[in-house]
């Protein structure tokens, strides 16, 4: 059995966020924390380096948060593509036009 841990740089003990890596035998196990919030993903030998690249980008990017609702976004990609928002809020903003919200409009995909 060997774990891992990761932490951001400068970060003081306890830590506010984390990545650690669990190997026990075959199973491996990849668990972000922040704050109190816990991500866990098990997987196997050959996607470790996948799932660990993804923890540790997650863990040194910054929090991207959406313009529009001010929620935290899936990822850097996701608001790079839809100017910082959710896909969600960027329809309504610039696609949906002065549709209701509740009515589907004419843009493919529109999310109602």
């Amino acid at each position: 059995m060997h774990d891992l841990l990761f932490t951001v740089p400068e970060d003081e003990f306890p830590f506010t966020a984390s990545v650690v890596v669990h190997v026990d035998g075959s199973r491996h196990v990849v668990r972000r924390m922040v704050g109190g919030a816990v991500h866990e993903v098990e997987c196997t030998a050959a996607e470790i380096d996948r799932v660990v690249d993804g923890a540790l980008e997650a863990l040194l990017a910054p929090a991207q948060v959406c313009r529009a609702c001010g929620e935290l976004s899936a990822g850097t990609y996701f608001e790079a593509v839809f100017e910082r928002t959710h896909y969600v809020c960027f329809h309504f903003e610039y696609e949906h036009g002065d549709t209701d919200r509740d009515q589907t409009c004419e843009v493919p995909g529109c999310p109602v």
